[in-house]
């Protein structure tokens, strides 16, 4: 897949920027993700790569960090990036912060790929916050 010049336009217009570490390579051209967040950077902010079993990336008010994922057996990845979101989406409209949010992205989505179906182990909220979060009110 060719980089297409238009997407820098289509990016601009992202609130908060989440493409997996594949599509951040495909985007940039660039197949560090330290690089490739650093020029996503400059067409949105902020970004967040998801980098799988390890976790993502956040380039957020020109600062870099990474956000550690959770060990697990992985038994189906189909559709661990949207639970990732959906998890993300929640800590943002909860006001947590970036970095918390992205915590619970991670969290979720370990949960969907250890079991088959994109959402069959998904966890739910009362899931979230005995195991994970219970001390983010």
């Amino acid at each position: 897949m060719a980089y297409e010049p238009q997407l820098d336009e289509s990016i601009k217009m992202a609130d908060i920027f989440t493409p997996n570490q594949k599509e951040a390579e495909m985007i940039t051209g660039i197949w560090d993700p330290h690089e490739a967040i650093e020029k996503l950077s400059k067409y949105a902010a902020p970004v967040v790569i998801k980098l799988g079993g390890d976790g993502a990336m956040i380039r957020h008010r020109n600062t870099t960090k990474k956000i550690q994922g959770y060990p697990c057996s992985a038994v189906d990845t189909t559709g661990a990036g949207d639970v990732f979101s959906a998890g993300l989406l929640t800590g943002i409209l909860k006001e947590w912060p970036l970095e918390d949010s992205v915590k619970l992205g991670n969290y979720c989505g370990s949960c969907s790929v250890q079991s088959l179906g994109g959402t069959t182990s998904s966890p739910t909220w009362q899931q979230v916050q005995q195991e994970f979060f219970e001390p983010i009110k």
